[in-house]
């Protein structure tokens, strides 16, 4: 009898047995092996059936692995065309960002030419504003020397009443007195027969010069009510220029509001500005809006005086020309205002920078995902 061969032995000789032989039974092995004469052990056999296990599964590795590369393959091409397509989305994207810069340099080139216009009209409004002020002391000056003479005017008045009341006075007595004459000389007549002629010349002049007397009197009576006629049309036309007046400070008032809103509107656009990081510019404005609101303080206190002013006093008629100066700065100051509100919207309503940021962001929202990552990844896109 032969001795059993070492594993290593029985393993080599697996290499010959074919596939099939293998889901036979047991029983089959000394027909296989006929110089065996030993039973093989059950440990052998599933050595065996392992290692023609691990033969099949190496098989399927190798298919997996080429169904795999296979794969990898298709992947890497994909891959290259999608590196090919965001390569060209990127140059897109770049030469779209490279116009919105241009764009927003000329955005801010018109911006900053805007500002500096508005700042112009700011410091001419300020010098109006200062312009006005002195026009307002002038008038409070003018309003002085008008409460002056008005005051002289009303004494002369009174003194032209009371000499009208005397010279009425006067009057009554001098008819009277020529009533009482005339009576008296038709009492006389009788008795005029019997004096001589130089008396009668004589009565006749007395009553003569008495008649002159009485008519001159009228006549200044005449001339005295004719002054107080005109001092009353003159009163008639300050009550009109009081009129104008009261208008005046009712439209400074409404204006005064207006500025109001418009510095409020100036501080939001400033705040705005700030967030835009524009503070080399903004402080100016901070300054100019803090002298505005200061002028529309003045401006309040001096309508407030001007009420005053009005219940106090009256004016004159040579206090028009002043009026209509004053109305025509006001109208200026309004018009710069205007001007000034136009430019704050034009500001605050830029549309072509708006839009040029939705255009980014509807090119940002067609991306897929997929593209997006891959952007994220090659160009730091976000």
């Amino acid at each position: 009898m032969m001795e059993l061969g070492t594993n290593e032995d029985l393993l080599d000789c697996s290499d010959q047995i074919p596939i099939k032989s293998i889901s036979n039974k047991s029983q089959r092995l000394p027909e296989l092996f006929p110089h065996v004469k030993r039973v093989v052990s059950a440990e052998q056999i599933e050595l065996r059936k392992s290692k023609i296990l691990i033969t099949q599964l190496m098989q399927e590795l190798e298919q997996s692995k080429q169904s795999y590369e296979k794969q990898m393959r298709k992947i890497s091409d994909q891959y290259s065309q999608l590196k090919s397509e965001s390569a060209s989305t990127i140059s897109q994207l770049q030469k779209q960002q490279d116009d919105y810069l241009i764009e927003k340099r000329k955005i801010q080139r018109d911006q900053n030419s805007m500002i500096d216009a508005h700042i112009k009209d700011f410091n001419q409004l300020v010098s109006t504003i200062d312009q006005f002020r002195k026009e307002n002391i002038n008038l409070s000056n003018q309003q002085q020397e008008n409460k002056l003479l008005l005051s002289e005017y009303q004494h002369l008045i009174s003194d032209l009443e009371d000499t009208i009341v005397k010279e009425q006075k006067i009057s009554k007595a001098a008819i009277k007195e020529r009533d009482r004459l005339q009576t008296m000389i038709q009492e006389k007549e009788p008795e005029l027969d019997q004096i001589d002629d130089e008396e009668i010349v004589e009565r006749l002049a007395n009553e003569k010069n008495l008649r002159k007397q009485n008519k001159e009197q009228d006549i200044i009576i005449n001339q005295q009510k004719d002054f107080i006629m005109k001092l009353k049309d003159q009163l008639f036309q300050k009550d009109q220029v009081i009129t104008e007046l009261v208008e005046t400070r009712t439209t400074l008032e409404q204006q005064n509001g207006q500025k109001t809103v418009q510095i409020q509107e100036l501080n939001t656009h400033i705040l705005k500005l700030k967030e835009q990081d524009n503070i080399s510019w903004t402080s100016q404005l901070e300054v100019h809006s803090a002298s505005l609101a200061v002028e529309v303080k003045q401006q309040k206190a001096l309508v407030e005086k001007l009420q005053k002013d009005i219940r106090k006093y009256q004016y004159l008629e040579n206090n028009k020309e002043l009026i209509e100066k004053y109305q025509n700065e006001k109208n200026q100051l309004q018009l710069q205002l205007q001007q000034m509100h136009r430019i704050n919207n034009e500001l605050k309503n830029n549309k072509l920078q708006n839009e040029t940021n939705d255009k980014m962001q509807k090119l940002t929202n067609l991306l897929s995902p997929e593209r997006k990552a891959v952007l994220r990844g090659l160009s730091g896109f976000k």
